[in-house]
């Protein structure tokens, strides 16, 4: 979800002239996807029924919240200057580790 969110921000229709935090974080959702792809085909076979089933349903909410979360941003804020804003602290906010 962090590679998606920040996909989102160095889109131009948040963010202008920064490509390159797209293609870095397009590359690591890429990377993600195919170790998931890899530990589902290799994993204990009595349980990869259980472990797909459990990941396709964190996977269909994570969609469901960025596709919200994206239909949200373009459609309630035309302003890219407020685009940025908002995307820019929700990915900070969403990627910071705790100092507990």
């Amino acid at each position: 979800m962090k590679c998606s969110l920040w996909v989102f921000y160095g889109l131009p229709l948040v963010q202008k002239d920064s490509i390159l935090v797209t293609t870095s974080n397009g590359v690591g959702l890429v990377i993600e996807a195919i170790y998931l792809a890899v530990f589902l085909f290799y994993c204990d076979k009595d349980l990869q029924l259980e472990r797909i089933q459990a990941t396709g349903a964190c996977l269909i909410v994570e969609i469901g919240v960025l596709c919200l979360f994206y239909g949200h941003t373009l459609l309630f804020l035309e302003n890219v200057s407020a685009r940025r804003k908002l995307v820019g602290v929700v990915c900070t906010v969403y990627c910071s580790e705790p100092d507990w």
